[in-house]
């Protein structure tokens, strides 16, 4: 690796060209620089490590776990840092971007545990039945011995050994966690958002309500199970805290950002129990609103009777932003204005192309696009609402450009069977990686293009469509097809 000391940080002596972009190693803690106080799991701070492979110290900075010197043992972690050039000290050094300590399993109960989330039954049987430690069987002998094991051949002992390795890494949460009902994707994702399975597991732990906001898939039933399981008392003012985010982030797939407060407190009483101390009712709402994540409207209406709109602030955010960006797409310059004598000689050669004629509604879409920056086509299923679409793409020079995508992967489909242009989700249209919640195609790169298609568009959650929506450059055709018989937002 051609390594070197240089003021304490690891360095290659060739840093511009032939340093690694990324290290990934096993180190001993040596000293912390910063804090001087012992920090909690996922806090910023800067350490010096020692290399277990090189024998030699580094420093570290970032979000990493909170290393320690143990009395009985010295502890082993593992790093994933990257190189990175430090303006304000004028040198390179290591930044972490994923760090754990080095997991050992202390039980046969725990092994089992861990190898359970991948292995079945009957493996998991078999190989308890022959070997006393299977975790070191698998990592010293490998294949060898556990084809040993009835029913295990050497393509499934390759599988296993596999999947042993891609998630060794989170054994220690999946220990800790998957005990509680959660699954091993539930807690993939936690670790990825919280760095470290050292830290999902303390931030878990501190508090499960966390999982309703933090996690789309587990509902307020499920975190309170854990919470119970974890020994939360029942009046704990954070049991309404995650109430509230599961209520609302509900009503808002089902089309509702607000509800009148009377209504939320009856969905209250109905899932917390009628006996749930007001008190805590009060404490919960009061930092919530504190923390400016509660909207709030007090009015009158035409009788005469006061009331209140409830509401999540992150939801009035998004619809105003999208009501914002549709005015900005609306009233951006519309450059596809065309002669109707033009567009209807161009569309009459669609017809003979396509062996039919377009009705008086659907000559009225395609008008409707060509004329505006933003259309909304709505029909029942089979109406001819992409027919339409394909109508105005007619018109269009050969250099138009447009985009196409859909909720579902089957919904972007349809779009290609009728514009004959490759269909996409719209995930892949924004360029989302695999297990990032950032799309490549966002407010300060948008997409390069002269339309964007929406099929089902109902059926699009508005975090979603606020993302799309802000991809969209000035200038930029909208087209959303929906329908009203369509399912809610998924």
């Amino acid at each position: 690796m051609g390594i070197t000391m240089y003021n304490g940080l690891r360095k290659t002596r060739d840093v511009t060209k032939n340093s690694p972009k990324q290290i990934t190693e096993i180190v001993t803690f040596v000293k912390r620089l910063y804090p001087r106080t012992k920090p909690s799991n996922g806090d910023w701070q800067v350490v010096v490590v020692n290399s277990k492979e090189y024998k030699e110290d580094f420093i570290l900075t970032g979000n990493m776990i909170a290393m320690e010197e143990y009395d009985e043992y010295e502890a082993e972690y593992k790093i994933v840092a990257k190189l990175e050039w430090n303006d304000k000290r004028g040198e390179w050094g290591y930044v972490v971007t994923y760090s754990q300590e080095v997991y050992e399993f202390k039980t046969i109960e725990d092994q089992h545990t861990f190898l359970s989330t991948f292995l079945n039954e009957k493996q998991l049987k078999g190989i308890f039945d022959m070997y006393d430690n299977p975790i070191q069987t698998i990592e010293k002998q490998g294949v060898e011995a556990l084809i040993k094991v009835k029913g295990i051949g050497i393509r499934t002992a390759e599988k296993i050994i596999d999947k042993y390795n891609g998630c060794k890494d989170n054994s220690k949460a999946y220990v800790e966690l998957c005990g509680y009902g959660l699954s091993t994707k539930i807690v993939d994702k936690l670790i990825i958002k919280y760095g470290s399975p050292e830290t999902a597991i303390d931030k878990i732990k501190d508090n499960p309500y966390n999982l309703v906001r933090e996690v789309r898939g587990i509902g307020f039933k499920k975190a309170d199970e854990i919470a119970m399981q974890m020994g939360f008392p029942t009046d704990d003012m954070r049991r309404c805290m995650a109430f509230v985010y599961h209520y609302f982030y509900n009503k808002a797939d089902e089309g509702d950002s607000y509800v009148d407060y009377e209504e939320f407190l009856e969905a209250l009483d109905n899932t917390l129990g009628c006996d749930y101390p007001q008190e805590s009712i009060d404490e919960a709402m009061g930092l919530l609103n504190k923390n400016k994540e509660l909207w709030v409207k007090d009015g009158t209406d035409e009788n005469g009777y006061e009331y209140t709109l409830l509401g999540l602030r992150k939801y009035y955010n998004i619809e105003k932003n999208i009501s914002e960006n549709l005015y900005r797409l609306m009233n951006a310059e519309n450059k596809t204005i065309m002669d109707k004598d033009v567009a209807m000689e161009r569309i009459r050669k669609q017809e003979e192309k396509q062996g039919w004629k377009f009705t008086e509604r659907q000559l009225e879409g395609i008008f409707t696009c060509m004329n505006n920056n933003v259309t909304i086509i709505i029909g029942y299923g089979g109406t001819g609402k992409t027919s339409a679409v394909s109508g105005m793409l007619a018109c269009m020079d050969e250099d138009f450009c447009f985009e196409q995508c859909a909720l579902s992967g089957r919904a972007s489909v349809n779009l290609t069977d009728i514009t004959g242009k490759e269909g996409k989700t719209i995930h892949s249209l924004l360029g989302f990686a695999p297990e990032k919640d950032v799309p490549y195609y966002n407010i300060c790169n948008q997409l390069d293009t002269d339309l964007v298609i929406l099929d089902e568009a109902s059926m699009v959650e508005i975090d979603l469509a606020e993302l799309l929506l802000e991809a969209i450059k000035n200038e930029t055709k909208l087209i959303m097809l929906g329908d009203i018989n369509q399912l809610e937002a998924v």
